[in-house]
């Protein structure tokens, strides 16, 4: 039997033990995808990019499906150290040094406007996540201090980032009472969130705003094509979700095949094909039909094998 990632750490359905599982918001789960939906959108995956997707979507009007094999924020959504930080995973001189100051500067420009989008979600939507402003960058000695305090002039001076409080060693003392930090700088603009509620508050808007969600309810294939044309009579398909726009926001890790109408005769998958790192680009066009398998309900699927779910007791989701 294939190792399934989606499984492998996990039980199907059920958050992870965590404190910030122990301190949710009280969530009732969603039902699973029965019997034959349609929509203008599906979208897998109810992480933060798919929970986002679907809220602006049905707030835009159209009627959007979001499947998810396990839960709302299950996966790095729900279990992340929950800081709201500025800039990206790099420091900005050493984006500058890769690709150019212009470059890093609309990098800068993202995640500010990353940033203000959460903040105005959390407000607009009153989700309690416990957003609390204000991020510190410490250094244990003499050079990263001297380190951070260059770097927080640099982004006032080149970036006009105006909500850094420079930390001397009194400062950060006061700040945190541990004789190991030296100082550092305070960004009061980043800040700190309970990840898990705000996915879950993610959700209770989009649900408010028109939006299906359906836990439970694994993408196992995407096909392009007319409504019926891949349809195979010897399948036992339960589920079926319809649209002509299908959006991927699952996790890289999960391992998903993409197959197009032009390879369906050879029976081999597009250019994307089994991707493990990358996501599959969706279908481009409205006039494109595609479809997915999703896995059974779990009243069906509860007890048997991942091979026996695929074999037996697959779903059919057609978009």
């Amino acid at each position: 039997m294939a190792l399934n990632l989606l499984y492998s750490n996990d039980r199907k359905g059920q958050y992870p033990a965590s404190w910030y599982n122990a301190t949710a918001t009280e969530q009732k789960p969603y039902d699973a995808l029965r019997g034959d939906i349609r929509a203008d959108v599906c979208i897998v995956g109810a992480g933060y990019t798919g929970l986002s997707a679907a809220l602006h979507l049905a707030e835009a009007g159209m009627e959007v499906a979001l499947l998810d094999a396990h839960r709302v924020g299950f996966g790095a959504s729900g279990r992340n150290g929950g800081q709201l930080g500025s800039g990206q995973r790099m420091d900005q001189e050493d984006l500058e040094s890769f690709m150019g100051e212009a470059e890093a500067l609309k990098l800068w420009r993202l995640g500010e406007e990353a940033k203000d989008l959460v903040k105005s979600l959390i407000a607009r939507h009153d989700i309690d996540c416990h957003l609390k402003p204000g991020v510190a960058w410490t250094g244990s000695s003499c050079s990263e201090v001297s380190h951070l305090h260059d770097y927080a002039r640099h982004l006032q001076d080149w970036y006009g980032y105006d909500q850094i409080e420079v930390l001397n060693d009194d400062a950060c003392l006061k700040l945190c009472p541990s004789p190991d930090y030296k100082g550092g700088f305070l960004d009061h603009g980043a800040g700190h969130l309970h990840p898990l509620n705000y996915a879950l508050g993610l959700a209770r808007a989009a649900e408010a705003a028109g939006a299906k969600i359906y836990e439970q309810s694994e993408a196992l294939e995407i096909t392009e094509g007319a409504e019926d044309e891949h349809e195979d009579p010897q399948q036992p398909y339960g589920q079926a979700a319809r649209s002509e726009k299908v959006r991927l926001a699952s996790e890289p890790a999960v391992e998903t095949t993409r197959v197009h109408p032009s390879d369906a005769a050879r029976g081999e998958p597009s250019s994307g094909g089994t991707s493990r790192g990358s996501i599959p680009e969706p279908p481009r066009s409205l006039g494109e039909r595609t479809r997915a398998k999703v896995s059974p309900a779990p009243s069906q699927a509860l007890g048997q094998p991942v091979d026996a779910v695929r074999g037996a007791g697959v779903a059919t989701v057609s978009f």
